[in-house]
């Protein structure tokens, strides 16, 4: 059986309250997807700071979460937390 190459997905499409992995400025490992508030999301660090991404933002399928698609092109993380 060929090897299946999950597609990226926007963030618009996640469910509330998934994991998005990701390093924040703030020392957390992941943030949580909340709600959509126009062309951003509105997320939260494990550790309550504020991150809002654009609603273009490509993540793919890890684990029990989502990793930022630009992430795994080794570019350099989104600075986060506020």
């Amino acid at each position: 059986m060929p090897y299946k190459v999950q597609q990226p997905m926007k963030i618009r499409d996640i469910e509330t309250g998934s994991k998005i992995y990701t390093e924040c400025s703030d020392g957390s490992t992941y943030i949580i997807f909340h709600d959509m508030v126009g062309m951003y999301s509105y997320c939260e660090t494990e550790k309550g700071g504020v991150v809002y991404l654009s609603s273009s933002t490509a993540l793919t399928k890890k684990n029990d979460g989502y990793v930022i698609e630009a992430h795994m092109k080794n570019a350099p993380p989104p600075s986060g937390a506020t």
